[in-house]
């Protein structure tokens, strides 16, 4: 048998179950909740891990995974965790992500190279132990109708009962932790939003820029 510490990135079962008590298991990222698309990520946590787990006493880890509820977001999240398969020593994240910024567009832009460190100290470092379950406007179900512009009482019924099944849709949350929160400062990221437009008109015709 072989177990998946599906949440080691956040929560990691191997620390405190004496390496799930002798049996081999695999450290995994779970990272995305129901395929959620905001920017966000715990770096650090992914650099260094699997080498943790890995190195510790009496150890029981033969593998990495991943095994995230959704995808195409977030690429350096799961480029960084790819790499971990290879690697036998913890990643230094702000030589890596710098060397990350060169190879996605394919050449040294220090606008860039700051905008990418700003991100891995602001989005990209959620340290404050919550779950990625914040959810966006973009995926969330509406609470009000925008074609709704009457008073009529009939019309009343129907957005009740309407809101009704959209309620029975939605996650409740039990807790804090399943809260809409910001672990990061907004003004930093504009900052780095700036640098990225500032880094427009030499990256034209980049397709990982666009």
């Amino acid at each position: 048998m072989i177990v998946l510490d599906l949440f080691a990135e956040v929560k990691p079962i191997w620390k405190r179950s004496e390496q799930f008590y002798g049996t081999p298991y695999i450290w995994c990222m779970l990272h995305n909740f129901g395929g959620n698309l905001e920017m966000y990520g715990i770096l650090d946590a992914i650099a260094s891990g699997p080498v943790d787990g890995r190195t510790s006493q009496n150890s029981t880890m033969v593998g990495v995974g991943m095994c995230m509820e959704g995808i195409e977001q977030n690429p350096v999240v799961y480029e960084l965790m790819s790499e971990m398969a290879f690697r036998n020593e913890k990643v230094h994240v702000e030589e890596w992500i710098k060397s990350y910024s060169q190879r996605r567009y394919g050449k040294v832009i220090p606008k860039l190279e700051q905008a990418w460190d700003i991100l891995y100290q602001t989005l990209y470092n959620c340290t404050d132990g919550v779950a990625d379950h914040n959810k966006d406007f973009i995926v969330e179900f509406p609470d009000v109708d925008p074609s709704f512009n009457s008073e009529s009482e009939a019309i009343k019924q129907n957005v009740k009962a309407a809101e009704a099944k959209r309620f029975a849709l939605r996650e409740t949350y039990s807790d804090l932790s399943q809260q809409p929160h910001l672990w990061y400062s907004p003004s930093k990221v504009v900052k780095a939003l700036h640098l990225f437009l500032e880094s427009g008109d030499v990256l034209t015709h980049s397709f990982t820029y666009r």
